[in-house]
């Protein structure tokens, strides 16, 4: 019995460790799509304001 609940501790220690691996993975993934996000909206407005000169030249 006493060897089974250690066990069981042990598991337990294990499963939480790995369900906190996957929310920080989860947080992680979230933040980096973010930041790809905010950078690909960069990207477009940047290239929006280089785009207005060039057609007000023309």
């Amino acid at each position: 019995m006493f060897h089974g609940s250690l066990l069981d501790a042990q598991n337990a220690g294990v499963m939480g460790r790995t369900l906190n691996l996957h929310r920080f993975y989860r947080m992680h993934k979230q933040k980096t799509n973010i930041t790809i996000n905010v950078f690909i909206a960069f990207k477009r407005c940047s290239e929006i304001a280089e785009y207005k000169p060039i057609r007000i030249s023309f």
